[in-house]
């Protein structure tokens, strides 16, 4: 969700239900690297959710 008082960032929500509570994160709004290799990855093990993310970066060019 883009948050309503600054359109540069995001709140990313994650919704477990119980036992567990809601958890939220505020990134800035830039568009992910979704390559396999570089970019977007997730893994849920032994009860742990880790989410690693890169944003796609700008080639420059003269």
């Amino acid at each position: 969700t883009i948050w309503e008082n600054n359109r540069n960032f995001s709140i990313l929500k994650f919704h477990a239900g119980p036992p567990y509570e809601d958890i939220a994160f505020k990134i800035v709004n830039e568009e992910w690297n979704k390559s396999f290799k570089h970019g977007f990855q997730s893994r849920f093990q032994n009860g742990i959710l880790r989410l690693w993310f890169k944003f796609r970066q700008n080639k420059y060019r003269r």
